[in-house]
Order: C-alpha cells, then sequence, then structure tokens
C-alpha cells in the first residue's frame, strides 16, 4: 500500500561517526557510506556543510547539514521485501518496515525531535487484470488531481503527470523484464496502479482531508487504502447518459475509443475530434460525457474493483525475476477453514483494527498511528485529520 516515503526529521550522528565524517569528509562501514562537502544553500546564500549518505543493502538516503540528518528517503517495501514488487498488505508490515527504518537510522543516530513529517507519500497497489484493458479504459480521460494530458506508453502503462500529484498505471512486470533482459513469465497478468504524492503540501490535503495546516506525521493503513480508493474512484464519471443519445457523435466516439479504433493517419477518434476546429472547453465538456460513456460500454467502475473498507482480494506480490504470486485477505483464507480458525478471523475481520466506516478520508476518525520515539517506535490513538 506504502511505497516510497520522504521524511523530514532531525537525527544527530552519534560522536563516534561524526568526527571522523568531519575530519576526513565521508564515513564508511558495511552498510553506511557517509559524505560531507561544502556547498551553496539556496535558502541562506551562503555556503554550509551538506551531509549525504546511503545505506547500501536497504537503500536508505538521508541528507542534511553539519552532523544533523534532516530528510529520509526509502521504499518501505523495499526494506521489508528486497523488493517493491512485493507490496505493504496490512498494517502490521507498515509498522515492521518503519521499525527496521528508524533501527537502520539507531547505527548512526539519535533522534534530537519525537516527531517527523512525511513530505512524499506513494500509494501502491498491484491488482489482477489485463494490462491493456486498463490501459485502453483510461486512454484521454482527465483526472481532478492532475491538469496534464495522459501519456501514454503504448499498451503496457499510461500516467497522468501532475506537479505534486501523479497517477499511473502499467505493466511492472514488463518494466521490470526491459531492465533486465529477461522473458516476461507466461500468463503474466496484473496491473501497478501508483498514486505518488510529492511535497508536503499534497501529502497534507490528499491525507490531512484537505488541512494543509496539519502535519502528516504518521500513517494510518487504513486511512492511506481509503484516500487511494478515493483518489481512483475520481476516474469514475457520475454523469446522466440519456438513452435517446446512443446515435450522438459522442457515443460513436466512445465506442471507437473503446475499441482502439485509429485513423488512416494514427489519430485516435478523440484526437479527430479535439483537431476539428472544437473549443477547447467543448472538447473538455465532452471528453468527459465520452470518458463516461467508454467506462459503461468496457464495464469498468473503480469502486467496483476497490472495496470500500479492506483491499482488494486478492492482491499481487510480483518478485524480481516476475513472477507474481496472489495474496488473499486472512477473513478470505479463512472461509477455507473450519473451527476455532475461522471464528477467529472473521471477529478479527469484523474489528475496529481491520474495517473502519465508510467514510469520506476527510471525514476519517481516529486511528492507530506509528510514531517514532528516542527508544523506537510507539502506537498511539491519534486523529488522522
Amino acid at each position: 500500500m506504502v511505497d516510497t516515503v520522504n521524511i523530514l526529521a532531525l537525527w544527530a550522528l552519534l560522536p563516534e561517526i561524526a568526527a571522523p565524517l568531519l575530519t576526513d569528509g565521508f564515513y564508511e562501514t558495511r552498510d553506511w557510506y557517509i559524505t560531507i562537502a561544502k556547498r551553496p544553500d539556496r535558502q541562506t546564500d551562503t555556503t554550509v556543510w551538506k551531509l549525504s549518505g546511503s545505506h547500501r543493502r536497504y537503500k536508505i538516503v538521508i541528507r542534511g547539514k553539519g552532523s544533523t540528518i534532516e530528510w529520509i528517503q526509502v521504499s518501505l517495501p523495499h526494506l521489508l521485501h528486497g523488493y517493491n514488487g512485493r507490496v505493504i498488505k496490512n498494517p502490521q508490515e507498515l509498522t515492521a518496515a518503519l521499525e527496521l527504518l528508524f533501527q537502520c537510522l539507531a547505527e548512526i543516530s539519535i533522534p534530537i525531535e519525537r516527531l517527523i513529517e512525511f513530505i512524499r507519500v506513494d500509494l501502491v497497489l498491484n491488482l489482477p487484470g489485463d494490462p491493456k484493458r486498463f490501459v485502453q479504459i483510461h486512454k484521454n480521460a482527465r483526472h481532478p488531481y492532475v491538469r496534464n494530458e495522459d501519456i501514454q506508453y503504448g499498451d503496457s502503462g499510461i500516467r497522468f503527470p501532475g506537479k505534486e500529484r501523479t497517477l499511473q498505471l502499467y505493466w511492472k512486470q514488463k518494466e521490470r523484464a526491459d531492465k533486465s533482459g529477461f522473458d516476461l513469465p507466461p500468463l503474466a497478468n496484473s496491473i501497478r496502479i501508483e498514486l505518488q504524492l510529492k511535497g508536503k503540501y499534497a501529502v497534507r490535503e490528499v491525507l490531512g482531508g484537505g488541512d494543509v495546516e496539519l502535519p502528516i506525521t504518521a500513517l494510518d493503513f487504513y486511512h492511506c487504502y481509503r484516500c487511494y480508493r478515493y483518489a481512483l474512484c475520481l476516474f469514475d464519471k457520475d454523469i446522466l447518459i440519456p438513452d435517446d443519445e446512443k446515435c450522438s457523435l459522442m457515443a460513436l466516439i466512445a465506442e471507437c475509443e473503446a475499441q482502439d479504433f485509429k485513423t488512416s493517419w494514427g489519430a485516435s477518434a478523440l484526437e479527430w475530434y479535439a483537431s476539428s476546429g472544437q473549443k477547447p472547453a467543448t472538447v473538455n465538456r465532452n471528453r468527459a460525457i465520452m470518458q463516461a460513456r467508454k467506462q459503461k460500454l468496457m464495464a469498468f467502475k473503480w469502486a467496483d474493483i476497490l472495496p470500500p473498507l479492506t483491499l482488494p482480494d486478492p492482491v499481487i506480490d510480483i518478485y524480481p525475476d516476475g513472477q507474481e504470486f496472489p495474496v488473499h485477505s486472512l477473513l478470505q483464507v479463512a472461509r477455507s477453514f473450519s473451527g476455532e480458525a475461522a471464528t477467529a478471523a472473521e471477529a478479527w475481520a469484523g474489528s475496529d483494527e481491520a474495517v473502519r466506516s465508510e467514510r469520506p478520508p476527510s471525514a476519517q476518525t481516529s486511528a492507530p498511528e506509528v510514531r517514532p520515539t528516542p527508544g523506537g517506535l510507539t502506537t498511539e490513538r491519534t486523529a488522522s485529520t
């Protein structure tokens, strides 16, 4: 569910690390490599000692000034599983990944302040389905989070790029195969859907219910999923389509878009319509109608794919060799058993931890959150909004 995160924090390097680092300009262990150098500071227009480093095994990246770490970046699935194709699937994995992150930081530093702030959060799931179909459905669509036009990568991916918020759908195995040079596994059939929130105001607005003044100091797993689902459901256009308009131009364009029709010069039906001299406002208004018609024709709605309370069943884990492994929820697995195991799982699925009342993300109730402390991590019950 949660992939790459950027964190603002204040951690001081241990004295036995800071001293040789300031003297030699670098410090190296089996896992960590840290450097320091004088560089210009854009905020103060002066030259300061800039700290940078990385963890070789877990790919943790740190930045700071002097002997203080101020910025941290890490892929939580890579940290926990060794590869980000295996997603974070429950609160326990999210807690374990954050605990491991702070354990690694404790090898070289100690926290100066208790609170942190998440300034980038990538929300990700791998779902079963034909990537070509997902891409075809979303071609030429528009999303309220993004003003830019979509970028298409053939039949294997589509991206809606924004300055602070980006959505992308793509075939993870094909991306991996192209990079590593191996053949795609037979029957590989899943799509990766990412919502990237970059910048503290984007994170605050989406995960904080629109309150851009409230820092996001902790991540609640189920609240992250609800915000993710809410964002994708904005693709579902709730537009009334009268039956008497079946023979309209927009109906014809929707049919052509659903069938991936191209003109003799390679343009899609919507591209042909947009280049026919129509006003941009008219094109955008009719594009929304066309997209609603296309989704209806292709029998697709995000609200049907993503359940309101828990993750879809199953979600897909993708391994470095491209192999897929479907992971079912605890409730689904329990139904294949009988007796005490099924009873315990049913009770867990109905508990406050597993199920939240369905409300918009801005009205999220209190939930357990993971917070760092000098002695490690503690779980507190605080409001997510």
